[in-house]
């Protein structure tokens, strides 16, 4: 029997996923079809023994869909290594999570799967665009020594973090992403003026944000300006390491994405739509120690079910970030920053 054409148009829109030409697959068949072939290659910076922790959670939910991990210290080069392994027609990833950075050339390359991840049970408030689900993210606190300042005498802004009185005393991260999220609040100008002013009260600057964590715990300085996962070991080891979110907080989301040549982009899809779970982000975030603070719980008659607890550490706290939209902003403003701070150190 022939189908009207309306019919057949209708049906085609069925099954056919947004910009990628991939069949709608139900998570189950897609797991099916992932457990007949090779490992999901997964890229990330994390350690390695922190991507199996959260392999083995996966795979108590899908025994048969195997985990090859990868690891990028850099995180910034994933795009790049993807981008020449997929011109080179050679094994690439099939999965990885990074930032907006990471995620447009790729997806200009017509390099990341897009398709409907709501039809995979993944939560709306979680897709901003059709090749990315927002994984986790990078939140910036205050930490500091606690064994050198007193409570009462924190910064209750991030004005206040320029105070003479944390002349030579300061800590900040090489790297402006941080200082670059809070122009969303501030403005652009403003950023650069307190970059300035930051410098000027001669901090001690890092390489990384954990290497600035544990010199906060060590007493090399007083108070940093950090991440919020970076400070979970420090803290988890005993050291006197407080933390401390401040309004607004400035969130850098990290998105997990599917590159469409990978080997297994079928099983990629499985592990992204778990991930948006609140048994994956809870796996994801007591391996990583980065929690995805949009994954929030439920409360009902009969029960209440507590989100990540990085959503309830953040609590009713401002999260400010640039949008994808916003992203040849933030990065040329990030640029700018962290040549300040770059050329600053230099000059120590």
């Amino acid at each position: 029997m022939r189908l009207p054409p309306f019919r057949l148009i209708a049906l085609v829109l069925g099954i056919v996923l947004v910009g990628g030409g991939a069949r709608a697959d139900t998570l189950a068949e897609l797991a099916a079809a992932a457990a007949k072939k090779g490992a999901v290659v997964w890229y990330e910076s994390s350690p390695p023994e922190q991507i199996l922790k959260v392999a083995a959670a996966f795979n108590k939910r899908y025994p048969d869909i195997k985990i090859q991990f990868v690891r990028n210290t850099g995180g910034g080069g994933i795009a790049a290594r993807v981008i020449q392994e997929s011109e080179a027609s050679a094994a690439t990833a099939s999965f990885f999570i990074g930032d907006v950075a990471q995620l447009i050339p790729l997806n200009q390359r017509s390099l990341l799967l897009s398709r409907d991840w709501k039809s995979l049970g993944v939560d709306p408030t979680l897709v901003t665009t059709p090749y990315a689900v927002a994984a986790t993210a990078a939140l910036g606190v205050l930490v500091w020594n606690k064994q050198r300042v007193a409570d009462g005498d924190l910064p209750k802004t991030w004005d206040e973090m320029l105070n003479e009185r944390w002349q030579g005393k300061i800590g900040q991260w090489v790297r402006a992403a941080t200082l670059g999220t809070l122009a969303k609040a501030y403005g652009e100008q403003h950023m650069r003026d307190y970059t300035r002013k930051l410098i000027e009260l001669r901090p001690m600057i890092y390489a990384s944000t954990f290497q600035l964590a544990q010199q906060v715990a060590a007493g090399e300085v007083d108070i940093g300006m950090g991440l919020y996962h970076s400070a979970q070991p420090v803290i988890a080891a005993g050291a006197p390491l407080g933390l401390r979110f401040l309004d607004p907080t400035p969130m850098n989301t990290l998105y997990g994405a599917v590159v469409a040549k990978g080997g297994n982009p079928e099983g990629a899809q499985v592990l992204l739509a778990w991930l948006s779970t609140l048994e994956g982000a809870r796996a994801y975030e007591g391996a990583i120690g980065r929690g995805n603070p949009l994954i929030k719980g439920t409360e009902t008659e009969e029960r209440v079910v507590k989100g990540t607890e990085t959503e309830e550490r953040v609590g009713t706290h401002k999260l400010v970030e640039f949008s994808f939209q916003d992203a040849a902003t933030i990065e040329k403003l990030d640029a700018e920053l962290t040549q300040m701070l770059m050329a600053a150190e230099k000059k120590r």
